[in-house]
């Protein structure tokens, strides 16, 4: 069996289960088997396994009469571990049943790493970054950030957040969207607030709804894009339609797109598609897709490109779409306002904020009208202004603006000072300071944070290897 048709029955696979998900009656018979497994890890005191079934119903399945049970199941373990069990308020974090409970759990065992070098073990691979240094003469806190979820539960696995929470503020940023999930749970606590981004309104809602230290900032991941990458080429001359950027995997339905470019009769008409491999999903399952809509020598592919390619294809599209189902916090919808190039959202997409789809920034569209969207976008881009409203809205400068805002507010409301800024940071894709100095004038500060690493013994089973500074 040629690959291509391989893939496209994988594809096919992948649509019809698609389809199960939009079938209440499908949704409704998986929530049962959640919360039939949730209720059974409750039972054999596997308490953040349990967490994690029933918040699916509401945060995945999204079942209403099933998420109700949930909802009370999850109060009940709240209150056995995060909760004070007689007020309802967050416990200290030295009191946090749940860390306990994910630390010595199978739950544990996707985030355990392999961080090889002390300095790998202290930044967790890169995913941690030191924002502020404390000041332990005036108690001004200093400030660290963990981007990707997953890195949350490595990060509360491996430092004891009590003694942390003593010098620092913590900010999470999440790289995927619904927060009604246990991860973010390991940080409650009654002492510190926590500052977690929140790029999709409704996440922003959960979080204000449980009332918990836990407080979102209306930005995320893609509120970071470093402009040294991502800006106008005024020389470039606009040759696609729209470029797609996501890896080939069917999820991001790029069939779509190659439906609209066929209702197009331009045979000038052109699209490209930029990604890279996933899983068995390669190139060659698209150019089929290609070739059986006769569209070939309209699609031009790019794998694997750097940034300033990326940049380059951004200049010479007329659109940057989005429309894939569902995204997390996004980087690819503010790269190409960064570019200056005006976006495309299907209005079926959940992950990006719709403020930021605006009169100035770019369009929704269904996706039955996406081939009018992309020739209105040929016609009258250029009467948006998506650059002006990154710089204004989304550049590292003003999201640190808005960072530093509701770090004070917390840090005030602590009783805390809170007198310097934080140091300028961009996702390029991942944690990268702006300024390449910064590393090095936090190098104290980084060993300071090393102190806090919980014994030994303690996180001798996440397989780390590494000699600390005095063994070497």
């Amino acid at each position: 069996m040629k690959a291509s048709t391989y893939q496209r029955m994988r594809a096919a696979r992948w649509g019809a289960l698609e389809g199960l998900r939009e079938s209440w009656l499908a949704r409704a018979l998986l929530g049962c088997i959640d919360l039939g497994r949730a209720f059974a890890r409750f039972r054999r005191g596997q308490l953040y396994l349990a967490l994690d079934s029933a918040s699916r119903i509401g945060r995945v399945l999204r079942v209403p009469g099933l998420a109700r049970i949930a909802c009370r199941l999850e109060e009940r373990i709240w209150r056995q571990t995060i909760l004070d069990p007689q007020t309802g308020a967050p416990l200290p974090a030295a009191e946090n049943r749940l860390v306990d409970d994910f630390r010595k759990g199978p739950a544990a065992d996707s985030f355990r790493g392999g961080m090889n070098t002390w300095e790998r073990l202290v930044n967790l691979g890169g995913e941690l970054m030191m924002l502020k240094a404390p000041d332990l003469d005036t108690g001004e806190l200093g400030v660290v950030i963990i981007k990707y979820t997953p890195a949350f539960g490595r990060f509360a696995a491996l430092y004891d957040l009590s003694r942390l929470f003593e010098h620092y503020q913590v900010v999470l940023e999440p790289s995927w969207i619904g927060y009604h999930d246990p991860i973010l749970q390991l940080f409650t606590a009654r002492e510190r607030r926590v500052i977690v981004e929140a790029q999709f309104p409704e996440d922003e809602a959960t979080l204000r709804a449980t009332g918990s230290n836990l407080v979102p900032v209306p930005f995320g991941a893609g509120h970071w894009v470093d402009p040294r990458n991502f800006h106008p080429l005024p020389e470039s001359e606009k040759e696609y339609l729209g470029v797609l950027i996501a890896n080939w995997a069917p999820h991001k339905r790029h069939h779509l797109l190659l439906d609209a470019l066929a209702k197009i009769d331009d045979p000038t008409a052109r699209i490209a598609l930029v990604g890279y491999p996933w899983k068995e999903y390669t190139q060659e399952r698209l150019h089929a897709e290609v070739r059986r809509r006769g569209l070939a020598g309209r699609v031009d592919f790019y794998e694997r490109i750097n940034r300033k390619e990326v940049n380059e294809v951004f200049n010479r599209s007329h659109a940057n779409l989005l429309i894939s189902r569902k995204e997390g916090a996004s980087k690819i919808l503010y790269e190409g306002l960064a570019a200056g190039t005006p976006c495309i959202v299907l209005d079926d997409h959940e992950g990006a904020r719709p403020a930021d789809i605006n009169d100035r920034t770019g369009i929704r569209a269904p996706a039955c009208d996406l081939d009018k969207a992309l020739e209105m976008m040929r016609d009258e881009g250029h009467t948006f202004d998506p650059r002006g409203w990154w710089c204004e809205n989304a550049s590292p400068p003003v999201t640190t603006e808005r960072l530093e805002a509701a770090l004070r507010d917390a840090a005030l409301a602590e009783g805390r000072p809170f007198t310097r800024g934080l140091a300028l940071k961009t996702n390029d894709p991942n944690l990268t300071y702006i300024d390449p100095s910064s590393a090095d004038e936090f190098r104290a500060s980084y060993e300071h944070l090393s102190t806090l690493l919980r014994p030994d013994e303690e996180i001798r089973g996440y397989r780390v290897r590494y000699q600390r500074p005095e063994d070497r």
